[in-house]
């Protein structure tokens, strides 16, 4: 077809010269087009894709208990399923909303942070990292504890935890948890939660290239136990 054409052309020399402007405007459009938004399209082609999941089976609880003392570490993995490296990767808590009971014994029904950062595992100063294509990172999520650790690495008694509404009891285990937050800047804020009830912790993910990714997770605490149940939910 494209040899018919060509002859067709050749024999109306008047078609030719409008054929070879018109091919020569396209070219320039398309050139135009590559310089202006050549780059844009590329790194919105191979950007990274961030994702997270709880899984207890894969090194998604770490028992950091000692001396007697229980302590576990709950984290996140953070996968990154995209064409790039997410660089200068991050997380944030936005709020946290109780479901079941309601409210605690101030009358709060949610907690808001600043967003506040959560820490990468292994990591200080809740820096930001680099996560490379088709490898994931594990997130400090929440540490629960019982009361020993409450009141000397927390410096709190169980009467300072804002849903706490229960007579202290010698026969009675009672833990605690925290979401993993470089609260210092928000000494307000409580931190600490009994291990009792239904919370919601929004939360979202962040790096270069790559627009906020939200999600809630659901922590379920089925008294009297250190372990919760944490379902992940994406709302964008």
């Amino acid at each position: 077809m494209i040899f018919e054409f060509l002859k067709y052309l050749d024999a109306h020399p008047g078609l030719a010269s409008w054929a070879s402007a018109i091919f020569a405007f396209l070219a320039a459009l398309v050139a135009l087009f590559i310089a202006i938004w050549g780059d844009y399209v590329r790194k919105k082609a191979i950007r990274p894709k961030l994702e997270a999941e709880f899984n207890v089976d894969d090194q998604c609880m770490r028992d950091e208990s000692f001396a007697g003392k229980i302590k576990l570490n709950y984290l996140l993995k953070i996968n990154n399923s995209g064409l790039s490296t997410a660089k200068n990767a991050m997380a944030r808590v936005e709020k946290i909303e109780y479901i079941d009971p309601p409210m605690d014994r101030r009358g709060k029904k949610r907690i808001w942070y600043h967003p506040t950062p959560l820490n990468w595992s292994g990591q200080q100063f809740y820096q930001t990292i680099d996560i490379y294509k088709d490898t994931s990172f594990f997130l400090d999520f929440i540490l629960s504890f019982d009361a020993i650790v409450l009141m000397v690495e927390c410096g709190l008694c169980p009467g300072a935890i804002v849903n706490y509404t229960r007579q202290p009891s010698t026969t009675r285990c009672d833990y605690f948890w925290q979401p993993w937050l470089d609260a210092k800047g928000a000494a307000s804020i409580p931190n600490q939660f009994l291990c009792f009830g239904v919370y919601e912790i929004y939360f979202h993910l962040a790096c270069d290239e790559l627009s906020p990714v939200k999600y809630i997770a659901r922590v379920e605490w089925h008294d009297p136990t250190p372990i919760p149940s944490i379902s992940l939910k994406k709302i964008n």
